[in-house]
C-alpha cells in the first residue's frame, strides 16, 4: 500500500467536506489503522494546508494519539471543488503590458528580421506614430496568426507551455 495514497487523501477530504465547519474525530480510525496510514496523511495535508488538524499523541507512547481532530480548510475545499472554487477566481493573474513596452518589443522584433534597412525605417516610423489602441490591435492580430501557425504542431505548443508554466525562461 502506498504511503500518501491520492485516494485515501480524498476520502478524508470527503469526510471533512461533508462534515464542515464542523471538526472530525480520527481518534479511532488511527487506532484501527496498524499502517499508520490514517496519521501520516493527516499530517500531510494539514502541512499543505488542505485540512487544519490537531493531532497530540500520549507522551508515554507517542505512537498513540489521545487527540486526533481535523476539519477542512479553504483551501482544502476549493481543491475538492470541480471548478477551483474561490482560489480559482482570487488567484487570477491580470497581465497588462503598457503601449511603450508592446511598441518596444515589435520594434525590436523588426530590428531583427531580414528585410531592407528602408523598408525597416519605414515600419519603425510607422510603429513610433501609432496610437496606444493600434497596437493593441495590432498585437492581437499577431498572437492570432503565431496561434495559428502554432496550431499545427501541438507539441510544440505543449513544450512551450510546460517550460513556461514550470518556471522555464
Amino acid at each position: 500500500m502506498e504511503r500518501f495514497a491520492r485516494d485515501h487523501q480524498r476520502k478524508i477530504l470527503e469526510e471533512l467536506l461533508k462534515a464542515y465547519p464542523q471538526q472530525q474525530d480520527f481518534c479511532q480510525a488511527i487506532k484501527n489503522d496498524p499502517t499508520g496510514e490514517v496519521a501520516r496523511n493527516l499530517h500531510y495535508l494539514d502541512e499543505h494546508g488542505m485540512i487544519a488538524a490537531h493531532l497530540e499523541t500520549y507522551v508515554e507512547d507517542p505512537s498513540q494519539y489521545g487527540m486526533a481532530r481535523a476539519r477542512i480548510t479553504a483551501a482544502g475545499i476549493d481543491f475538492m471543488r470541480a471548478d477551483g472554487g474561490l482560489s480559482a477566481i482570487l488567484g487570477t493573474v491580470t497581465v497588462k503590458l503598457h503601449e511603450d513596452t508592446l511598441r518596444q518589443l515589435l520594434e525590436a522584433q523588426v530590428q531583427r528580421m531580414s528585410i531592407p534597412d528602408e523598408d525597416k525605417k519605414g515600419w519603425l516610423q510607422v510603429l513610433r506614430d501609432a496610437r496606444g489602441d493600434a497596437i493593441g490591435r495590432l498585437v492581437e492580430k499577431l498572437i492570432d496568426a503565431g496561434w495559428s501557425t502554432l496550431s499545427p504542431a501541438p507539441s510544440v505548443l505543449g513544450t512551450l507551455l510546460r517550460q513556461f508554466v514550470s518556471g522555464g525562461s
